[in-house]
Order: structure tokens, then C-alpha cells, then sequence
């Protein structure tokens, strides 16, 4: 593994067929932003080593336990920060849609102050780690006024040897305001989506899709309500949303043939007066 160091960020290829809508067309401003290094170092593992010029953090869970703290994902591609912020499970998103064959992706753990936790990555059979913390990485990361910066260092003959500088903002957990039950404007369109969707109702399906979704569905009708379907769950319960000037993120949890119990999150922005769904990830489980 001998992996090209970029700064583009690789959402903006992963998602072109998947289209963000109007969260990928935000992209271009984001590549801007992501010429800048994120971070810098190597990474070097049984099977290669790559430079490292991107990072993203997060609040999430650390260690073995339920210990809250700050996950730190470094990449040799830079990250569109602005687009994952929208979504809720960005640790999910980053690893399914970010990190690929040519984008590695190395999870960092840290507790609310910055202390070492432990790290996580996985490039191939034999190669990686579901959780791994040795006391003898050295680190210097310290959290402060909503960033995370540091150094952290380990040389390992037998796994992982890494120096890896970083200096980003911790991702906010603030997502707007929260909807009433039933999801509010969002969620009624959200409704009519589920209908539309299930029903393969072109006609009822396009004035309810953001604009590149719109497209998809004009070019390339039967492949594109494909996976619309194959994204969507045959029953669904609303459980949160939240909402800002322009833009709704929807939690829901739901059944799906054959998965069974399945989750995902809706999201939807402005267009005019009027909501327009424009992105949805499932995964399996309820939670």
C-alpha cells in the first residue's frame, strides 16, 4: 500500500453517482478550504505507508467503554470539513463514503482533555486494527477553545509506525433546532417522499428531490429509483430532526426486507419556499 498523499477531498469523487445534491455543489467552496494541510506526517503499516495531509474531529466514544471523548480521522486526502459537519453519524459516513482503495483513513482516540486513548484502522486482510492502545505512544495533543492539536508518535517493527501532526476544529454537535414530533415542514415532505419512493411514482418523486437528484432521475429513471429504493426502508417512524435556515437532518428508524430493523438519516434543504430531500444513508440495527 503505497497511497498517493491529496488534497482534494475524496468525497467529491465517491459521491457522484450517490449525489449530495445540494451538500456536494457546497463541495466546490470546501475544496477551497481543503488546499490548506489539515495535518501532516506518515503513516507506515505492514503492507505501505502514506503522507498525511488530512484530518477531521469529532466528538464520539473512546477507549473500551463508554468514556465520551474527541475521535481524530487522518486521511492522505484532506476532508471537505463543511459537508460532513451536516451529517449525524460522520464517523459512519467518513468510512463508508470517504476512505476507499486510494483514500486511507486512520481513526485517533482522545479523552476531553487530549489524552491518548487508543487508535483504530483497517487497510486490507491482515492488516489493521479494530482497537489498539499501547501506553508508549508518545503524544503531546492537547483540546482547547473547540480544536484538538498535537503530535502523536509510535514506532511498532511488528503493526504501525506513525508521526502525525494535527491542528482542527472538534466538529460541533449542534445541528439547529429541534423539530416537533412529526418532523415539521421536513417531515411532511419526508412523507410524501416515502410514498413516492415506494410507489415509483416519477411524477410524485421529482418535485420532491433536490436539484442533481432531480437530473439523476431524469437520466437515468429506472437505475436512479433503484437505489432510491435500495437507500430507503419499507416502514419508518420519524424519531428526531433538527433544522436550521437551510437545511433539515431527519433521524429515523424503520424495517427494510431483507436487512430487517434498519436506521438512517434523511437530509433535506431549501429550495425557494418549499423542502427538497437530498441525501439518505441506511445502515442495519436500530441505534
Amino acid at each position: 500500500m503505497r497511497l498517493k498523499s491529496q488534497v482534494l477531498p475524496a468525497i467529491v469523487v465517491a459521491m457522484v453517482f450517490l449525489s449530495l445534491g445540494g451538500l456536494l455543489t457546497a463541495a466546490v467552496g470546501a475544496v477551497t478550504a481543503a488546499k490548506k494541510h489539515q495535518a501532516s506526517g506518515k503513516f507506515a503499516s505492514k503492507t505501505g505507508e502514506f503522507q498525511i495531509v488530512g484530518a477531521y474531529a469529532l466528538p464520539g466514544r473512546v477507549g473500551t467503554g463508554n468514556d465520551q471523548g474527541v475521535l481524530v480521522a487522518v486521511s492522505n486526502y484532506g476532508f471537505a470539513s463543511a459537508i460532513i459537519d451536516h451529517y449525524w453519524d460522520r464517523q459512519h459516513f467518513i468510512n463508508k463514503f470517504f476512505a476507499d482503495d486510494q483514500t486511507a483513513v486512520v481513526w485517533f482516540q482522545f479523552d476531553k482533555t487530549g489524552k491518548y486513548r487508543g487508535m483504530s484502522y483497517y487497510f486490507g486482510s491482515g492488516d489493521g486494527c479494530g482497537y489498539c492502545f499501547d501506553p508508549s505512544v508518545a503524544s503531546s495533543v492537547k483540546v482547547s477553545n473547540g480544536r484538538i492539536a498535537g503530535r502523536v508518535q509510535h514506532k511498532d517493527p511488528k503493526g504501525a509506525t506513525f508521526d502525525v501532526t494535527f491542528d482542527v476544529p472538534i466538529a460541533p454537535t449542534d445541528y439547529g433546532k429541534e423539530l416537533p414530533a412529526g418532523g415539521g415542514a421536513p417531515g411532511q415532505v419526508y412523507r410524501a417522499y416515502h410514498d413516492a419512493v415506494t410507489a415509483a411514482n416519477v411524477k410524485a418523486l421529482e418535485p420532491l428531490l433536490a436539484p442533481d437528484r432531480r437530473g439523476h432521475l431524469k437520466k437515468q429513471t429506472a437505475a436512479f429509483i433503484a437505489f432510491l429504493q435500495d437507500s430507503h426502508p419499507d416502514r419508518y417512524q420519524l424519531t428526531r430532526g433538527f433544522v436550521t435556515a437551510d437545511h433539515a437532518v431527519l433521524l429515523i428508524t424503520g424495517e427494510k426486507s431483507p436487512l430487517g430493523k434498519v436506521h438512517t438519516e434523511a437530509h433535506l434543504v431549501r429550495e425557494g419556499n418549499r423542502w427538497v430531500v437530498d441525501d439518505e444513508i441506511l445502515q442495519m440495527g436500530d441505534d
